[in-house]
């Protein structure tokens, strides 16, 4: 496959794919109205090429960071662009300290990191002061059945999926606390179409064998339309960054944290 045809095969997934398109333009109404020129922008982890393709047509100076070794030389020849490079195993960002204005993290990116405190510390140490960070995360809602439906699946296949992974508002600002202000929430991906995304998601999963056809999302966006009011079940968080304040866990007298005198106790 040349690089045209890998291209065009991207942009056929993009182009119908509801949630990628929804998560893409969410992110692009978070950015300045104005003055984007003279903005240097840093996007981490989009798991389609022609998303990060989109982006460079809002203006500003370009970075990408891709998800893997597999997407880096993809991503490079589709952009024509050489700043282009790979996360870090650990969330590692390969640039100095406070190296860009915006930096948008892709939906999935934070999960899929072994501790979210360091990478939301790394990410604030390559932002510049007021410089702001826009990320995608999946958002929990208690008494929801998109929450019900996404730890059912979490439960079949054994937990390992990041579809289950999804924080509270509370969460959400607890997370951010330590090094940012959370100013602004551009919510997407209503009812009908988290349940489409879910069922994709599991089909990507299980479908080896079975081959079922993936879910509708013209269908789910019509339904989509008649909650009027509804907000989607996954938000695009703009935070701007703020001094670092480490957390400091509570200790004892017998110098024992919180949580260690609390398991103590179960034992």
């Amino acid at each position: 496959m040349n690089m045209d045809e890998l291209e065009q095969k991207y942009l056929l997934q993009y182009k119908y794919s509801l949630p990628l398109r929804q998560q893409l333009n969410a992110v692009i109404k978070s950015f300045p109205l104005s003055g984007r020129a003279a903005k240097t922008f840093l996007d981490v982890g989009m798991p389609n090429p022609i998303m990060s393709k989109e982006l460079r047509r809002a203006g500003g100076s370009w970075s990408t960071v891709v998800r893997s070794p597999k997407l880096l030389e993809i991503t490079s020849k589709i952009l024509e662009d050489q700043n282009v490079t790979c996360l870090g195993v650990n969330g590692e960002l390969p640039y100095l300290d406070q190296s860009f204005d915006y930096m948008i993290v892709a939906l999935d990116i934070l999960p899929a990191m072994s501790s979210t405190e360091k990478f939301l510390k790394e990410c604030h140490r390559i932002l510049k002061p007021n410089g702001r960070l826009i990320i995608a995360i999946q958002t929990k809602r208690p008494l929801s059945l998109i929450t019900v439906l996404r730890n059912k699946l979490a439960k079949r296949i054994n937990g390992f999926t990041p579809i289950n992974i999804a924080l509270s508002q509370r969460d959400i600002f607890h997370l951010f606390n330590a090094g940012y202000n959370v100013i602004a929430c551009e919510n997407y991906s209503k009812f009908f179409t988290e349940i489409a995304r879910i069922k994709e998601y599991e089909l990507s999963i299980t479908n080896c064998a079975t081959k079922k056809k993936a879910p509708s999302y013209w269908w789910a966006n019509q339904l989509d339309f008649f909650l009027i009011g509804a907000k989607g079940h996954i938000s695009v968080i703009t935070a701007e960054r703020k001094q670092w304040r480490e957390r400091i866990s509570p200790v004892l007298a017998d110098g024992r944290s919180m949580q260690e005198a609390v398991l103590s106790q179960r034992l």
